[in-house]
């Protein structure tokens, strides 16, 4: 019998990030899945309370369409976009990671009201997040996730890229279709897919 190492908060983090809408050909523009719309229908949220939601997808999002790709409030264009790199998903679901996240959301979260409740519901969630990511098989750990996106910046022939934060590598690990989805544009388009590492 398994252990349930997670509780009831893990399960529901599941549930909700399972129940999550799939990117659908044809695309429905924009499309994204954010930390802040799964947290939003939580009961109790002090989301709920924050007003404009907006602001929070820097703290996790995925954003994937026709028109663009880009994770945390950063989409770029699919016509600049020149490759992306997998990487396994333990790579990217480390507590290095989640302290990333918990000192980003300290130094952009703006000063409303209510702001140390929000950092503290949000850091609580991410963990959670992590938890959930990993509390999956070796096998599935150990797959391949979209973990770079490389892009031209505004200067001519300089590259930048886009890395996923905590809650998009897990989202990209917890659902397969959504990684496919991203792998399966890119290849649409005839960008390369560089692999993982072995």
């Amino acid at each position: 019998m398994k252990i349930d190492l997670l509780g009831r908060g893990g399960r529901w983090m599941r549930e909700s990030i399972d129940a999550a809408p799939a990117p659908t050909l044809p695309w429905a523009n924009p499309w994204k899945c954010t930390l802040a719309g799964i947290l939003i229908r939580r009961p109790g949220s002090p989301l709920l309370e924050t007003g404009p939601l907006s602001m929070l997808d820097r703290f996790g999002a995925l954003h994937l369409d026709g028109a663009h790709v880009g994770f945390d409030g950063e989409p770029h264009e699919w016509d600049k976009v020149t490759a992306v790199r997998l990487r396994t998903a333990i790579e990217l679901l480390t507590n290095d990671a989640l302290e990333r996240e918990v000192d980003r959301i300290r130094y952009l979260l703006p000063p409303i009201p209510g702001r140390k409740k929000l950092m503290m519901y949000l850091a609580e969630h991410l963990t959670l997040v992590l938890f959930t990511a990993l509390d999956q098989s070796e096998d599935v750990l150990h797959r391949a996730i979209v973990a770079e996106v490389q892009y031209r910046g505004p200067v001519p022939g300089i590259k930048r890229t886009a890395q996923p934060g905590l809650f998009a590598a897990a989202l990209l690990s917890l659902r397969p279709d959504i990684n496919q989805a991203l792998i399966g544009e890119v290849e649409r388009r005839g960008l390369p897919v560089n692999p993982a590492d072995a």
